[in-house]
């Protein structure tokens, strides 16, 4: 299973957070664009940016 995942970190004085998003793949040369994001060392709120599967380019 193909899966690509980048993470960004953002700390100052006043945040510690972190976001995710992720590829994955599913069936049939179909994507899925999945993403996290929250404070540093809690809970990531978590959802998915595409409602249906999409093209690995359209994913990109």
């Amino acid at each position: 299973m193909f899966t690509k995942k980048a993470s960004l970190h953002y700390k100052d004085e006043k945040s510690d957070k972190v976001y995710e998003v992720e590829i994955v793949y599913l069936a049939w040369e179909k994507y899925q664009v999945n993403f996290a994001y929250g404070k540093t060392g809690s809970k990531l709120k978590t959802g998915t940016k595409t409602n249906t599967p999409v093209s690995l380019k359209e994913a990109k």
